[in-house]
């Protein structure tokens, strides 16, 4: 008999209650499928196509309950049982959206160990859709579900922004919480889009019948696998170090040979094209604290490089890093440091001529003990945790902190030994299909459509930002989509929640008035979909970034923010919208700034608070009138805009007032900004604890 489950099911699912709930799949035609769970149960007959589906309504909130299925087939006496162990009946979202919602635990586990001391938790389980495209039509199954409850052993692999999100809904709500992360990263809106809701807009429907050709796939991926594999080749082969075993060499020894010097963090400007480049650096270490290391761990850290790296200490290779932006974090192998001179070599590798060779400001390029609390970023973000941040500066930092009850923490940064070797052309392109039209909503998304959802929350967008111009209508296309898809959501029009992007500035540093802002128009996008939507709420992340890094690691602030606005939206609870600002009063006296003012309303369900700025955030304790990020946009009458920063403060409630320039003839301000950037320096305007949106009012 062939009995089949489809969908995404398996144990510790997560049913959603009080709802009616959907499990499908195929068995042979007129057989009989039943189910029991507790005391529910359900039936039907398999059709003549071998499809059978079973409705039935799981009760209130449960955990650990056996959900039984078995198939009878008709008259022939063979029957098959299915069980699924340990499911529970609560609230069930989708999360999905790229990569900063694929984010997974075991990327921040220096920035929540503690998350990692606690017992199972069988409230909050999660299911991670394996990543998969498809250009062939939807499918209605995904290979191997597995849902897991979360704790010590399963924390690892699961969406950091999901988990918090689900460990929030269930502080607030007291029932198990189900997340199916579906997601991936990189992956533009239109990946989990359809082809027919994308009609109209740009080329995807062009695209997407290009895909579907037969063989169309799979001969780009020979193509450029063939073409990847003789460039890393030449690579290997040009590489001098690799021949001559330069990870061996001492530090002495480099110089001898002629290798020059430079500083690190920052960018390495020695070679044109692609290539590679061997650092060195010495560092002495005391019996003491080879004996620390050997009796605690050590772990070295290498911030984060473009584009790719492997790490030797004392000539052993201790770990590598194929593409720019996983932080480097690897684990020194016991007995592999000695008392005296110890050698740390990297053999970094750059792709492109264009993207040179950086390593990231504001990392940590450190040895230090396995205990030491280590923060992976510098503390520029909302949240404040103890311990050992990065450098705020590029600045030389030589000496070495003797061991403690935080344990040894030994900076690297620096001067370092340095040398290019092969220097080849570019890289050649890879075509990365998930990112295509249709690609992963065929593959991934489509068989969760018959699993009861409470609502989704969408975390994406950072890869839509070269055409920010058609994204409003992108998202809103797709929660249409959507909440026709999901027909088992109780509510005919699914609840959505839209996380907003955060702070970034690549590698520049923060700029808080730029003239154009990718990331703020997308910004400006998601809000204008949310605005166009019904049954929505935005979440506003903006102080949650950090500058130097696309995949911020303190995903509790994002993930539980998103959870308070699905429990204001969804469940009925107490908790505040983010203040936007929706009027203003304008008035301009040519050459007379103090006849001149302008002051803008905002939308807030609480009083506007300002914070004082100190060292690059705000400090709650402490607060203040004054306003960081307003901006004015002005333009002459031959068409030429400035962009000009405006002191601010506080003047009612809901109110900032703005203290305007002087205003030349034939010039006129054509907008007014808040914390309009991809990366604004800082954030201080809050209101009911939550940063006031960013956006603009055009005049």
């Amino acid at each position: 008999m062939n009995f089949t489950v489809n969908g995404i099911c398996s144990s510790n699912m997560v049913l959603l209650q009080n709802s009616v709930n959907c499990i499908f799949g195929s068995a042979p035609s007129g057989a009989l499928v039943n189910m029991m769970f507790g005391e529910v149960t359900a039936s039907c007959s398999v059709s003549s196509d071998g499809n059978w589906k079973l409705e039935f309504n799981p009760g209130p909130a449960a955990n650990g309950k056996d959900l039984v299925l078995t198939c009878e087939s008709a008259g022939q006496g063979e029957s098959e049982k299915i069980i699924y162990k340990n499911v529970a009946v609560g609230e069930v979202w989708i999360c999905s959206g790229q990569s900063n919602m694929q984010l997974q635990m075991e990327r921040l586990k220096y920035t929540y160990p503690d998350e990692y001391k606690k017992p199972e938790n069988q409230n909050i389980r999660m299911i991670t859709i394996p990543v998969k495209f498809d250009f062939s039509g939807p499918k209605d199954s995904v290979e191997n579900p597995d849902w897991k409850v979360a704790g010590p052993e399963t924390l690892s692999g699961m969406s950091g922004t999901s988990y918090f999100f689900a460990r929030r809904l269930t502080e607030e709500l007291g029932v198990p919480v189900g997340v199916i992360a579906c997601c991936q990263g990189g992956t533009p809106i239109t990946a989990w889009m359809n082809g027919e809701s994308m009609e109209g807009i740009g080329d995807y429907v062009k695209r997407l019948e290009q895909l579907r050709r037969p063989g169309y796939v799979e001969n780009v991926q020979k193509a450029e696998k063939e073409a990847q594999d003789t460039w890393y080749g030449r690579l290997a082969e040009y590489d001098t170090g690799l021949a001559e075993s330069w990870e061996k060499l001492s530090c002495t020894q480099v110089m001898e040979a002629g290798w020059g010097t430079c500083n690190i963090p920052g960018e390495i400007d020695l070679i044109d094209e692609g290539g590679i480049v061997w650092f060195k650096k010495e560092i002495t270490l005391t019996k003491d604290q080879v004996e620390y290391f050997e009796k605690n761990g050590a772990r070295i850290w290498t911030g984060t490089i473009r584009d790719a790296d492997r790490v030797y200490i004392n000539g052993e290779k201790v770990g590598e890093t194929f593409y720019v932006y996983p932080p480097r974090r690897y684990d020194v192998p016991s007995g592999l440091l000695k008392e005296g001179v110890n050698t740390i070599t990297l053999r970094v590798q750059q792709n492109l001529g264009h993207r040179k060779m950086y390593f990231w400001p504001e990392k940590h390029y450190a040895l230090a003990s396995r205990d030491a609390k280590v923060i992976p970023t510098a503390i520029r973000n909302v949240e404040r945790v103890e311990g050992i941040a990065p450098l705020r500066t590029e600045s030389s930092v030589d000496k070495i902190e003797v061991a403690s009850d935080s344990g040894i923490y030994i900076p690297l940064n620096g001067e370092w030994l340095c040398c290019g070797t092969s220097q080849i052309v570019d890289c050649p392109p890879t075509t990365f299909f998930e990112y295509e039209p249709e690609a992963l909503y065929n593959a991934m998304l489509s068989p969760c459509f018959n699993t009861a959802v409470r609502g989704a929350l969408w975390y994406q967008g950072e890869s839509n930002d070269t055409n920010p111009s058609e994204y409003e209508e992108l998202l809103c296309r797709m929660i249409k989509l959507w909440r026709e898809k999901f027909a088992y959501c109780p509510e005919s029009s699914m609840p959505f929640l839209v996380m907003q992007l955060p702070s970034w500035a690549d590698d520049i540093l923060p700029d808080s008035y730029p003239l154009y802002s990718n990331w703020a128009l997308i910004r400006e996008s998601q809000a204008g979909a949310v605005a166009k939507t019904g049954n929505i709420a935005l979440s506003v992340a903006i102080d949650a970034g950090e500058w130097n890094d696309l995949h911020p690691e303190k995903k509790l602030t994002g993930g539980s923010r998103a959870a308070e606005q699905a429990l204001g939206l969804v469940y009925g609870k107490d908790f505040k919208k983010c203040a936007k600002m929706n009027s203003l009063n304008l008035h301009v006296e040519l050459g007379e700034p103090e006849d001149s003012f302008c002051i803008v309303k905002f939308e807030s369900e609480s009083k506007l608070e300002a914070f004082e700025i100190n060292e690059g955030i705000a400090d709650f304790t402490k607060p203040v009138s004054e306003v960081f990020g307003f901006a004015i946009v002005t333009k002459n009458l031959f068409g030429k805009e400035a962009v000009l920063a405006v002191s601010a403060e506080i003047s009612s409630d809901n109110t900032i007032s703005l203290e305007l320039p002087k205003i030349m003839p034939f010039t006129r301000i054509t907008e007014i900004r808040y914390l309009w950037a991809n990366c604004p320096e800082c954030v201080n305007l809050y209101s009911g604890g939550l940063p006031a949106m960013p956006g603009r009012i055009i005049v």
